[in-house]
């Protein structure tokens, strides 16, 4: 799998850039679910991490300007 870093958030989480509070935390909880049953190989502290960021609206904002980068979607 990719880092964290380089699959972002909203990757990890398989949410839109346009979700809102309740669709994040959904999908929060349906990949951690995934994980612990081994049907996604995420590690749950990257999913942990993708539910932190996308949860702080500063933090949230940066990475949605990081993910349209072309230098960073390598």
């Amino acid at each position: 799998p990719l880092p964290r870093a380089q699959a972002g958030p909203f990757l990890i989480l398989g949410v839109d850039k346009d979700s809102d509070k309740e669709a994040i935390e959904s999908a929060w909880a349906q990949r951690l679910i995934w994980a612990r049953k081994g049907i996604v190989s995420t590690p749950l502290e990257d999913i942990n991490w993708a539910r932190e960021l996308l949860t702080d609206p500063a933090r949230r904002w940066r990475a949605d300007a990081q993910s349209m980068n072309v230098d960073t979607t390598d």
